[in-house]
């Protein structure tokens, strides 16, 4: 798919009011480590995700790992 068709198929959703974020944990907003109980949010990420949250109609964040 060239770049103008997906731009195109995006155009009506880009002007909705609200739009929703779903994303990955591991090696997304987090560095990959071994045991999932040392893994925690890059502050970096924490921020973005704050600062978007309000102008946002979902925010998911999903995770294989128990």
């Amino acid at each position: 798919m060239h770049w103008q068709e997906a731009n195109d198929l995006l155009q009506p959703l880009l002007e909705q009011t609200r739009i929703g974020i779903i994303t990955d944990f591991d090696g997304t907003l987090s560095e990959i480590v071994d045991n999932p109980d040392d893994s925690t949010i890059h502050p970096a990420s924490k921020a973005a995700l704050q600062a978007l949250q309000p102008e946002l109609a979902l925010l998911a964040i999903v995770s294989v790992r128990g």
